[in-house]
């Protein structure tokens, strides 16, 4: 008589067995102990508890890293009375000027601007940045990405020359070239300052229509993993210095304000139940009534149910907002 397919697994995971515990017992071995009573008990939990473990590590993941990055920028010591004598000193340099004090000026020519701009567009109607997306798009690259391989050439080129100093690079750009400037500081350790100016404007609000959407600087899929405050980050702890026009229309003032206004909107209502007014008013009724036992009862349940929902709202709320704030998509 033909066996089962469940005999089979029986006799193969009876012969394999002796196999999988000797394996498992020296991988265990090498394993630390904090760990491995974590997965013992994750083993007994039910998948609610599970889950609620999970947000609970997750949250105290992002402490630890919040906090070391607040580490990382208070060991800067920002010395705010010598930035101020450093932009006094070199306000009013600019490319001719370096160049006049000997300094090595090496300025790549991006895609689309200048003689990389397609003769035909000059007097077209169309945008050249979404014209020069599409085309490399078509060949699985991106504007911005092609540019930063010709600036990291450009740096390579630099570098190779006897009057140059590779232990003394900077990087300067203006609105396109401020944003090449954040994106190849960020990727090249070569580059020890930048000044990064008119590129403060992030991505996640131009995703929701805010202001010009320039092609050559779209990344694909960066919102899932961050923003342009993600990618600046990467510059620390080397210096930088970050311009923004107070009247930059690209710039959205006030985003997350009106974003929290209309979150909260909602839930301060309840809020101000909570309020003097709402009990002076409710006591006031139940001495009226000669009844004022009551307001303790009120305050005790109608009043503290309405405390616990609010705080898990607001909690929501923050939850939210902090999505925002890190470009999160769903932001």
């Amino acid at each position: 008589m033909a066996q089962t397919i469940e005999a089979i697994i029986r006799e193969v995971t009876k012969d394999l067995s002796p196999q999988f515990e000797e394996r498992l017992r020296s991988f265990l071995a090498t394993q630390d102990r904090e760990w491995l009573i974590d997965q013992i008990v994750r083993l007994t939990l039910d998948a609610h508890s599970l889950q609620d473990l999970d947000r609970k590590q997750q949250q105290e993941a992002k402490t630890r890293d919040r906090a070391e990055r607040i580490t990382r920028v208070t060991e800067m010591r920002l010395d705010a009375a010598a930035l101020a004598r450093f932009l006094d000193e070199y306000e009013g340099y600019d490319r001719d000027r370096l160049v006049r004090e000997g300094y090595l000026a090496v300025v790549p020519c991006f895609t689309p601007f200048g003689r990389r701009l397609d003769p035909k567009q000059r007097e077209s109607r169309t945008d050249p940045c979404a014209v020069a997306f599409v085309r490399l798009m078509y060949l699985g690259r991106t504007v911005l990405g092609e540019n930063l391989r010709d600036a990291m050439w450009a740096l390579d080129y630099a570098t190779t020359r006897p009057d140059a100093r590779p232990d003394r690079i900077g990087c300067v750009g203006l609105s396109y070239g401020g944003r090449m400037t954040m994106v190849v500081t960020a990727l090249d350790s070569r580059i020890k300052v930048a000044v990064i100016s008119g590129a403060l404007n992030v991505f996640q609000e131009r995703a929701q229509g805010a202001g010009y959407s320039c092609g050559a600087q779209v990344i694909p899929g960066l919102l899932q993993f961050g923003d342009t405050p993600e990618i600046g980050s990467l510059i620390a702890p080397r210096p930088a210095i970050w311009e923004a026009g107070l009247k930059d229309a690209l710039q959205v003032p006030g985003w997350l304000e009106k974003r929290y206004r209309n979150v909260a909107g909602q839930t301060l209502k309840w809020w101000r139940l909570l309020m003097t007014n709402t009990r002076m008013l409710v006591l006031f009724l139940l001495l009226f009534l000669g009844q004022p036992v009551y307001y303790f009862w009120f305050e005790l349940i109608p009043l503290n149910v309405l405390f616990v929902y609010l705080i898990a709202r607001q909690e929501k709320m923050a939850e939210s907002l902090e999505r925002l704030v890190v470009a999160h998509p769903s932001a």
